[in-house]
């Protein structure tokens, strides 16, 4: 058993669990939304503004979670762990975190690139304008030179 001083605070606990649930929550009814009929379009919009402002509460926490391991160091792993086991633990949570942060990266941009506003609990998020740009010019000049040489290609083709 590990003595008081050892053990993870219980804000970093309750963070931990409150992001779980809420990723979970979140994708649940992003799911939800997407099989709802088309003559219920207010019940969906309603559903997915939920899911959005649910996602945008799960990217604030894992913020918190992710400043707060790299500010405070958490207590070691027992010595009856083996290293191996560390490893692995340390690896899923670092699997997990990039997994969330790329669901997340990605629902953002799918919102933003499908013309829809994105809401915060019915505050609006700011928004690109890069909604009616062509994917090269919204990379930039460096990252989207590849999709430029790809479709000059293609048209000439």
């Amino acid at each position: 058993m590990r003595s008081k001083a050892e053990r993870y605070h219980s804000i970093f606990i309750a963070n931990q669990w409150a992001l779980v649930f809420l990723a979970f929550a979140s994708l649940g009814l992003g799911w939800y939304a997407r099989y709802i009929p088309g003559a219920n379009k207010q019940i969906g919009d309603f559903v997915l503004d939920i899911h959005i402002s649910i996602a945008i509460i799960v990217a604030l926490l894992l913020l918190f979670q992710i400043i707060s391991q790299i500010i405070f160091r958490y207590p070691p792993c027992p010595n009856e762990i083996s290293e191996w086991r560390r490893r692995l633990a340390y690896s899923l949570y670092f699997l997990i975190y990039v997994s969330v942060i790329l669901i997340l990266i990605s629902g953002y941009f799918q919102a933003i690139f499908r013309g829809a506003p994105v809401e915060f609990w019915g505050l609006r998020m700011p928004t690109w304008d890069a909604v009616d740009m062509p994917v090269a010019d919204v990379l930039g000049k460096f990252w989207g030179a590849p999709s430029r040489i790809l479709l000059r290609t293609s048209v000439l083709a």
